[in-house]
């Protein structure tokens, strides 16, 4: 029985690529694979749901006829740690991060697998603050804190360099990232926040614009760990 229907099956696949073959000599067309449907994925504040944040998934072919997001499928459902705690999210690569800027732990959204991984610890140095998240092209994550209180900032670098390359690493965010301390001396004071940040098309230069009465534009070079101030 089972010969049978393995032999049914060969039969029907031969006579399947022998009609695709047949299709491509009489059009002169090759058969082209199957496009992966792009979507665009949207971090939005829910505070009147009574969460933090959701994610929702947006078919970025049809974003001139999508106007309603509450329509839009919910991929991603997080409630706030507590009241007033600032959590932040970014891109890096197929993967969201989550962080919240009053607890160590990560969390990591895979857009490929639709699943949820433990992250790598924020250092203690990036706790208690206001962070800004840049992810450069080569899968590093460039984090900024400044706590206005205590005037502190750090500056520190999240990526995979140094660690194991083993299969099983690429599932597991918080064994296969790691933090690194940005030796870099920021180029502003305590006294002065960022207002605004950007990635260079070279998808390796940092753009930040900081301030307080006075605000100037200064970009971070992540391969020569280098700052330069372009004005005001």
């Amino acid at each position: 029985m089972d010969q049978n229907t393995n032999s049914e099956e060969r039969i029907r696949g031969s006579k399947r690529r022998q009609g695709e073959r047949n299709y491509c000599s009489r059009t002169g067309k090759r058969l082209r694979p199957a496009q992966k449907q792009k979507h665009l994925y949207l971090v939005l504040d829910d505070g009147e749901n009574g969460f933090s944040f959701t994610i929702r998934k947006i078919d970025a072919d049809n974003l001139e006829t999508s106007t309603d997001l509450e329509l839009e499928p919910c991929v991603l459902r997080l409630a706030a740690p507590g009241p007033c705690y600032s959590m932040n999210s970014t891109a890096l690569g197929s993967n969201i991060f989550i962080s919240c800027n009053r607890y160590p732990e990560t969390m990591v959204y895979s857009t490929e697998t639709e699943g949820v991984a433990i992250g790598p610890r924020l250092p203690d140095s990036m706790l208690v603050g206001i962070h800004t998240l840049a992810a450069t092209a080569d899968m590093q994550l460039y984090a900024l804190k400044h706590n206005f209180k205590t005037k502190e900032q750090a500056f520190a670098a999240m990526s995979t360099a140094g660690t194991e390359n083993s299969p099983w690493m690429s599932s597991s965010p918080s064994r296969a990232w790691s933090w690194k301390s940005v030796p870099s001396p920021l180029p502003f004071s305590g006294n002065e926040r960022v207002t605004s940040y950007a990635v260079h098309p070279d998808g390796g230069t940092i753009f930040m614009t900081a301030g307080k009465s006075r605000f100037h534009t200064f970009s971070f070079d992540t391969k020569r760990c280098e700052w330069r101030c372009h004005g005001e």
